[in-house]
């Protein structure tokens, strides 16, 4: 019998990427693209190289230079977390979501 595959914990992994066109510095954070990977993972390490590895493949099929547009994560989160349909207010807190 072939032995059973384990099976990792459910992770979700948030962050951004800056605006290519622009200038990465505080100023420019505002135009920044938020970024959110779940799925299954063995470690918190991992569920962020997976997330890395997945915004890398993004780019390559976007065709977009992976230095202009790195993936800067913020946090990972240990289970599903919702996606909400509002500004990221880590960016610019006085930014209002629609």
């Amino acid at each position: 019998m072939a032995d059973d595959l384990e099976i990792g914990t459910f992770y979700t992994v948030t962050g951004f990427i800056p605006d290519p066109t622009r200038r990465c510095d505080l100023d420019n954070l505002a135009y920044a693209e938020r970024y959110q990977w779940q799925g299954d993972a063995s470690t918190p390490r991992m569920a962020e190289d997976l997330a890395k590895a997945d915004w890398s493949a993004q780019c390559d099929e976007k065709g977009l230079d992976k230095e202009k547009c790195p993936l800067f994560v913020t946090a990972v989160y240990e289970g599903r977390v919702n996606t909400l349909d509002t500004y990221a207010r880590f960016l610019d807190p006085d930014m209002r979501g629609e």
